[in-house]
C-alpha cells in the first residue's frame, strides 16, 4: 500500500503534464534523438488518452502516447516512464509488448486489414527517474543471454517461410510423417480430396502397420471433415474399402458414418427450429390483423407485436 501512495503522485504528474501541448513539445524537443526530431512536425503532435501498461506495472511504469507527423507519414510517438530507483531488465521486453499493443489497436481502428496499412511507425522513449546507472538492456536481443547473436539475426531477417503448395508432392510424400500432413493441408488437396488421396494411400497404410493407428485417425477425420457437407463420403469409403487396411477401414467407415450422421441431426434439428420460427412469426402475424380489425392504429399494434412497424403498415394493405 506504502508503495502504491509513492507511485501514483509520479504517474499523476507525468500524465498530466505531458496533455499541455508546451509541456509535451518542449519535453520531444529536449529528449528525442536529432535524427527523429528534424523529420518531425511539432504542430502535428497530439496527445492520445488511455494506457498500454499492464496493471500489474502501473506501479512502477507510466506511459504516454503521443499521435504525430514524421517524415510526412502517420507516425506515434511512445514514451515510457519509469518511476523506480532501479532500471527494469526486462524494459526492452515490456516495450516491444507495448508497442505491438498500439499496432493492434491501430487495426482494430481501422477495421479492415488494407486501411490499417502502412502500419504506422513508433518512437519508442523511455523516461528513466531513478538515481542509480541504468544498466537495463536497450536491446530486445540482448534478453537471450548466450543466444543474443543469433536472437539478433533472427529478429532483423525475414520470417522463414515454408508455402506448403511450392513444395514438391514427391518431396512431401516420401515424408512418411510431417510430409503426410502437409500434404494434405494443402488447399490443392482440399480441392481435389479423392483423386489427392490416392496419392498418400501407401504412407497412411505404412503408418498404420508402424503403430501410428491415432495419427491415421486424425489424418482421416480432417479428410472427412473437409468434405463439406459429407457429398462425396461414400466415394471416400470406397477409397478405403479398396485401398487401405482392413482395420482401418472399419473405424473410418464407422467415422463416416458418425459424420453422416451429425450432418442429418443438425440438418433435423435446423429445420426445426425454421419450422417454429416461421410459425412464431405466423402467430405475431395474426394478432396484428386481430388488432388492426379492432381499429387500433399501428404504431400500438407494433409496439405490441414487436414487428416492424412497416410489415404493420404492409398488413394494413393486403386483402383480406
Amino acid at each position: 500500500m506504502k508503495k502504491t501512495m509513492i507511485h501514483t503522485p509520479h504517474d499523476k504528474l507525468f500524465k498530466s503534464s505531458l496533455q499541455y501541448p508546451e509541456v509535451a513539445k518542449e519535453f520531444l524537443d529536449l529528449f528525442l534523438p536529432d535524427a527523429i526530431k528534424q523529420q518531425l512536425d511539432f504542430n502535428s503532435i497530439h496527445y492520445c488518452q488511455g494506457t498500454f501498461v499492464d496493471e500489474q506495472l502501473k506501479l512502477s511504469q507510466t506511459d504516454v502516447l503521443f499521435q504525430c507527423t514524421l517524415s510526412n507519414q502517420n507516425a506515434y510517438i511512445y514514451v515510457l516512464a519509469e518511476h523506480e530507483s532501479t532500471s527494469d531488465a526486462l524494459i526492452s521486453f515490456w516495450l516491444m509488448k507495448y508497442m505491438v499493443a498500439i499496432w493492434d489497436h491501430h487495426i482494430k481502428q481501422a477495421n479492415t486489414k488494407s486501411k490499417s496499412l502502412p502500419l504506422p511507425v513508433i518512437v519508442p522513449l523511455v523516461f528513466y527517474t531513478g538515481d542509480a546507472k541504468y544498466t537495463a538492456h536497450r536491446e530486445l536481443w540482448q534478453l537471450f543471454g548466450t543466444h543474443s547473436l543469433q536472437m539478433k539475426d533472427l529478429l532483423q531477417t525475414p520470417f522463414h517461410l515454408v508455402n506448403a503448395c511450392e513444395i514438391p508432392e514427391e518431396t512431401l510424400t516420401s515424408h512418411l510423417y510431417a510430409g503426410t500432413m502437409g500434404f494434405v493441408l494443402r488447399q490443392y488437396f482440399r480441392k481435389h480430396v479423392h483423386t489427392e488421396l490416392l496419392k498418400i494411400i501407401y504412407n497412411l497404410n505404412s503408418l498404420e502397420h508402424g503403430e501410428h493407428h491415432r495419427y491415421v485417425i486424425d489424418l482421416m477425420q480432417y479428410v472427412l471433415n473437409i468434405d463439406e457437407g459429407h457429398q462425396h463420403v461414400n466415394e471416400l469409403i470406397t477409397i478405403i474399402h479398396d485401398k487401405m487396411s482392413p482395420d482401418l477401414e472399419k473405424t473410418m467407415s464407422s467415422l463416416a458414418d458418425k459424420l453422416i450422421a451429425e450432418g442429418e441431426l443438425k440438418g433435423k434439428i435446423e429445420g426445426e427450429l425454421k419450422g417454429k420460427l416461421e410459425g412464431k412469426l405466423e402467430g405475431k402475424l395474426e394478432t396484428a390483423r386481430s388488432m388492426l380489425d379492432e381499429g387500433l392504429d399501428p404504431a400500438s399494434v407494433s409496439k405490441f407485436t414487436r414487428l416492424p412497424l412497416e410489415q404493420i403498415t404492409a398488413l394494413m394493405n393486403q386483402p383480406v
